[in-house]
């Protein structure tokens, strides 16, 4: 029998996956919607992911400036964002303390 990974590991692994997605959902509806923002942020994009961008990034994210656009959508994607992130360490705590990663079928 071939065994790819515990179920756990790929709960984990499609949750990283989500969390990528929206980022980029959410990239892309400030470049349309809110281009001066996102200039602001430093253009950022999949393949444009430099330390600066991910700090002003994360600085835009986790502050409270995103309520100057007044904008619903934006407010949508920052908690879903928000949420998606602090689940990360939340799914390996107890991934960990349950030996939920173990390689063994």
């Amino acid at each position: 029998m071939t065994h790819f990974g515990p179920p756990y590991f790929w709960a984990c692994f499609g949750e990283v996956i989500l969390y990528i997605a929206v980022f980029l959902r959410f990239f892309y509806y400030l470049k349309r919607a809110h281009h001066p923002t996102w200039l602001e942020l430093g253009s950022p994009s999949f393949l444009n992911n430099s330390a600066a961008n991910n700090i002003k990034t994360l600085g835009f994210l986790w502050g409270r400036k995103y309520r100057t656009l007044s904008d619903p959508i934006v407010n949508r994607y920052i908690w879903l964002t928000r949420g998606l992130f602090a689940l990360f360490p939340v799914m390996g705590l107890i991934g960990f303390i349950f030996g939920l990663f173990s390689a063994q079928p």
